[in-house]
């Protein structure tokens, strides 16, 4: 009895020895403290060192002592999981964090709440004062003396927000869009219920205002549970709806001319953004690849070269307005679903990648044209725009194979569909091939590849 006593005496400090985790940089040099969604998309991070699948919003590096480290993950919950890496698994992500650009070293929520202060000054400036200035009066002196408050207001407003909690990059990318959509639709929504759109009327700078700030604040509340692709695709959904059921509305109308918007068409219109949010909050949950917000972007840029390409049949008639609407919101939504197949199922884009992107499209457009001009001066309008979707497709595929982002790193993997396997991957569409087949140039133009 003596003996196990003394045993249990002997164990005693040790059941009680507390593991003592010590921050580590990431990187060699010691910048990145920090691995988020888009910095773990940009590298490229995958197993056995990076087990991390599904959403969260930061992961960060512990030492345990000798070669055992552990790696830190929050969930948009709050929930903390840990996992326990190896030397060589600490080893890899040093290599990969090596080469990380500088613009993904800055805190992420320095750098967001520092953009959401300079989003929220900017819609002071051009959304909320002029409308509560506008709702509150219609006397110039006392509408200046409101549009100076309010303008002053929204800054402190904003900062005391920014300090309270921490604000994400969905956060603040959805709160920019939900006050600029929301004021819009409050406005439109006045109208709807009676207001006079030819004269300043109140209700509807009251509806702009309010629909502003509840916009600010739905974004704030929604966009912390989601992640930066989440909150875009929320907002483009809304953009996508609105713009087909303008499409819709304007096909419906008929005649050579659109004629001005009566209430029920507007109506409809914040009804198609009202569904648009979810809609676009259940896409990228709903499959199997990873879906950034450089990605929507790619989407954008599909969409608005699919409406060209129905462009160039439309061009050089007389189409009317119900052929053409239809045809121009018929052609964007397929540009939609091919972009989804061609560039978000397979790799993961960056916001920088997608402006690039669309810069390329509009410089090769620009060629097209040109080159459209040197052709046939007699203004042919197929030809020429023909030439300029062709370029423009050119432009966006060779800007994109000049940036050569990351593959897709979805949830689903090579075996559902994702960068490195699947059978969309190994379909390579040739959108300039048809635009040039549809301008009616003489030619062999190939659609499409398959590699195996």
């Amino acid at each position: 009895m003596r003996l196990l006593f003394a045993l249990l005496l002997m164990a005693a400090p040790f059941a009680g020895a507390q593991v003592v985790e010590t921050p580590q940089p990431f990187d060699a040099e010691g910048r990145v403290m920090v691995i988020t969604p888009s910095i773990a998309a940009r590298l490229q991070l995958g197993p056995p060192a990076w087990r991390v699948v599904g959403d969260f919003t930061e992961a960060r590096l512990f030492a345990l002592g000798g070669d055992a480290y552990v790696l830190a993950v929050t969930r948009r919950d709050g929930a903390i999981e840990r996992y326990s890496i190896t030397g060589a698994d600490r080893a890899y992500l040093r290599d990969r964090t090596s080469a990380l650009p500088r613009q993904f070293l800055t805190r992420p929520d320095r750098g967001d709440r520092n953009r959401f202060l300079r989003n929220q000054m900017i819609l002071g400036l051009l959304v909320y004062s002029p409308s509560f200035a506008g709702a509150l009066t219609d006397d110039g002196a006392g509408a200046v003396s409101a549009y100076l408050l309010m303008a002053g207001a929204t800054f402190f407003g904003a900062s005391q927000v920014a300090r309270e909690i921490t604000v994400t990059p969905a956060m603040r990318s959805l709160s920019t869009h939900g006050a600029l959509h929301l004021a819009a639709a409050g406005g439109t929504l006045a109208y709807v219920l009676g207001a006079n759109p030819d004269s300043n009327d109140a209700a509807i700078n009251a509806g702009i205002f309010l629909g502003g700030i509840g916009g600010t604040a739905a974004g704030l509340v929604f966009g912390n549970r989601m992640t930066s692709g989440q909150a875009v695709a929320s907002g483009f959904g809304a953009d996508v709806g609105v713009l087909t059921m303008l499409g819709l509305v304007l096909a419906a109308q008929g005649g050579d001319n659109a004629d001005d918007l009566n209430r029920g068409d507007a109506g409809l219109l914040i009804a198609a953004g009202a569904a648009g949010y979810p809609l676009g909050y259940l896409y990228p949950r709903s499959v199997s690849y990873n879906v950034t917000g450089g990605d929507v972007g790619t989407l954008w840029l599909s969409g608005l070269l699919g409406a060209s390409t129905v462009g160039i049949l439309l061009a050089d008639g007389d189409p009317g307005l119900t052929t053409s609407a239809l045809g121009l919101t018929a052609g964007f939504l397929g540009g939609i679903v091919a972009g989804d197949r061609v560039f978000v199922s397979r790799f993961d884009h960056s916001a920088g990648d997608a402006t690039l992107m669309g810069l390329g499209g509009i410089a090769g457009g620009l060629i097209g044209l040109g080159i459209a001009n040197l052709i046939d001066r007699s203004e042919n309008g197929h030809l020429g725009m023909g030439l300029f979707t062709a370029g423009a497709m050119a432009g966006v595929a060779a800007t994109h194979s000049f940036t050569a982002p990351g593959g897709d790193q979805g949830r689903g993997g090579p075996a559902n569909g994702g960068a490195n396997g699947g059978f969309s991957s190994r379909i390579h569409l040739n959108p300039a091939g048809a635009a040039l087949a549809a301008s009616g140039m003489r030619g062999l133009f190939p659609l499409a590849s398959f590699s195996f």
